[in-house]
């Protein structure tokens, strides 16, 4: 296998950029091998991207005249390309790199299945944090969360900036707190403010730049739009979450 600046066939590398596109980051180009169409070559790409390596195939005739990029499929439909290109490969970011911050855990510290978990204040998140609570409820010798602050909108700066209020022990209850008003809810800071006050809660015990530090982190580490789950350093893709945080990890979980 050849990292792309070893590749000499300036052929297929010009072929690549412009189907992928000029500033995209090509990582390893694997030697030509047999392909389902006679007198040709397949040749498997990886680029980089915000969430992991990708596979892509590209064909090539014997004579390397001629290059195709598109899909093969036989008569009964099925997607050869897809069959043959492989997996991706998750991206990983070393733990310590995301800057954890204690004040936004769940659970033990020392637990083996580390899960954080990037949030904005979309319901997406929302369920996702219900699955991950019960999750955790039933695996709390293995399992710790670490909640970062991903905004989207100014209206997710607000309603995070509500969520920040609430940390250490009362994390779960401001998630509580925040999961239940209205999806409108947030447009206007010192409507979240009075709100807040009317809880109870001391507007100066709130955090705004803890979300300030994490969405500069996001930017530094080029992470896509949230929410995102990382298990142990790795970006999880696949659902159901439990399953995907059990496969991951290596732990069973109940």
């Amino acid at each position: 296998m050849l990292q792309a600046e070893e590749v000499k066939d300036e052929g297929i590398m010009s072929v690549v950029k412009k189907v992928l596109g000029e500033k995209t980051e090509i990582i390893k180009v694997e030697p030509p091998e047999a392909s389902p169409v006679s007198n040709w070559k397949q040749i498997r790409i990886w680029h980089r991207t915000s969430v992991g390596d990708i596979p892509v195939l590209f064909y090539m005739s014997d004579d390397g005249k001629l290059y195709f990029a598109g899909t093969i499929f036989t008569p009964g439909g099925e997607n050869l390309t897809r069959k043959m290109v492989g997996e991706m490969i998750p991206r990983k970011i070393p733990v310590e790199e995301m800057k954890l911050n204690d004040a936004y855990r769940i659970g033990k510290a020392e637990a083996p299945v580390k899960i954080i978990f990037w949030m904005d204040s979309t319901n997406v998140s929302f369920s996702i944090w219900n699955e991950l609570s019960e999750i955790y409820s039933k695996n709390s010798d293995k399992v710790v969360i670490f909640l970062k602050f991903l905004p989207a909108t100014p209206r997710d700066m607000n309603r995070l900036f509500a969520l920040s209020c609430y940390r250490g022990d009362t994390i779960e209850k401001g998630i509580g707190v925040l999961s239940g008003v209205s999806p409108l809810w947030g447009e206007n800071r010192e409507g979240v403010k009075a709100f807040l006050e009317a809880q109870g809660i001391p507007i100066e015990q709130c955090k705004e730049e803890d979300i300030k530090t994490d969405m500069e982190l996001a930017s530094n580490l080029k992470l896509p739009r949230g929410p995102l789950l990382f298990v142990n350093g790795i970006f999880l893709l696949t659902s159901p979450i439990k399953e995907g945080i059990a496969q991951l990890s290596g732990m069973q979980l109940k």
